[in-house]
């Protein structure tokens, strides 16, 4: 149900931001169109994905999982390129006040900060995600092999879905392409992970491909997903970042809070009458004040900026348990599993009959 009225609501909003090079016909319409190709496209690819398979290992469920994981790969591999392509020439990922500003220039009130334009290769991207998120979801559900983060997955499908409606109907698109781009390009190591597992491609014979594979994923997952996703974005793009832009020295929200602190700059955060120089620990400090005075503190405590926040640190905790579930397979490991077995008792969700069958032959 959620998912149905996710789908509805980001149909309804289509062309609706104000940069859209398309009118909310033409997108509603071209949204609806690429689901049957995008859902076509991942039939075909799946079925390409299982006679490759099919040549290198007779086991079928194998062989339908390598399809069902082929079109995640060649997604991620297509979507980070583009993700890459757009940042480029960027400060996005390493500069988090670009996410809100455009170079030096102040912005005259909080609104602004949500007034970025945005080009149409960033709304091509957005109706692209769109598509497919909303065609993996009801593959996920009804096509494709459950594992055991069957759930997990699918409050991931549509948690990222609220953040893509979002972040599209209040124009903070450049966080929502930051977002997509961490996701899509760590996903590419563990669909090459799962890929080598279903072949069977470990040990000395096959160059321990999976087990590359799996302590490279153990980097790049912990990298992009728990340090720049909550560092990078959550705190220092979300939390710190807009406070900054709209409060840097020589924009009017920076007079604001002077005036706030009874004209002296040196006082900011201090209640007002503060003055400078004074002995340290005497409680003049009033947070609370302060916070009150930032020009966008209605903005940042507003319903959007509420849910955005709460929606990006369910996507770490969720990608939190992921990760744990890789330490899982780990010290199944370290008690003498083979990479196979490891995965296919954590992950798959079949490991006590796919390690039995092993043992058999």
């Amino acid at each position: 149900a959620l998912f149905v009225l996710e789908c509805l609501v980001i149909v309804a909003i289509a062309g609706r931001n104000e940069f859209s090079p398309l009118s909310p016909s033409s997108a509603q319409i071209s949204l609806l169109a690429s689901l049957p190709l995008v859902s076509v496209a991942i039939r075909l690819i799946k079925s390409a994905g299982r006679s490759f398979a099919a040549r290198f290992t007779p086991q079928r469920e194998k062989i339908r999982k390598f399809g069902d994981q082929s079109w995640h790969l060649i997604l991620h591999c297509a979507f980070t390129a583009a993700g890459l392509c757009i940042v480029s020439g960027t400060r996005w990922l390493d500069d988090a006040a670009s996410l809100w500003s455009n170079g030096g220039v102040h912005v005259r009130s909080a609104d602004d900060l949500f007034r970025l334009p945005s080009g149409a290769s960033v709304h091509a991207l957005y109706l692209a995600q769109t598509s497919v998120y909303v065609a993996t979801t009801v593959s996920h559900v009804f096509v494709e092999e459950r594992h055991n983060d069957f759930l997990l997955m699918l409050s991931h499908h549509l948690v990222t879905l609220a953040l893509i409606g979002l972040s599209y109907w209040f124009n903070t698109l450049r966080l929502g392409v930051v977002v997509m781009l961490l996701h899509d390009a760590s996903d590419i190591v563990i669909d090459v992970l799962k890929l080598c597992n279903y072949l069977g491609l470990e040990g000395r014979r096959h160059l321990f491909a999976v087990e590359a594979t799996f302590a490279t994923n153990f980097v790049t997952w912990a990298y992009a997903r728990l340090y720049l996703l909550p560092v990078h974005v959550v705190w220092r793009g979300v939390i710190v970042a807009p406070r900054e832009v709209v409060t840097a020295p020589g924009s009017p929200g920076r007079a604001a809070l002077v005036a706030h602190a009874g004209g002296d700059a040196n006082a900011l955060g201090h209640a007002p009458g503060y003055r400078v120089p004074r002995d340290v620990g005497q409680g003049k400090f009033d947070a609370l004040s302060n916070i009150r005075a930032v020009p966008m503190h209605d903005v940042l405590l507003g319903p959007y900026y509420v849910a955005f926040v709460a929606l990006l640190c369910a996507l770490i905790l969720m990608n939190l348990a992921w990760y744990a579930m890789f330490w899982r397979m780990l010290y199944r490991l370290a008690q003498g599993d083979t990479p196979g077995e490891s995965g296919d008792a954590v992950y798959e969700g079949d490991g006590a009959r796919a390690i039995g069958e092993r043992k058999r032959r």
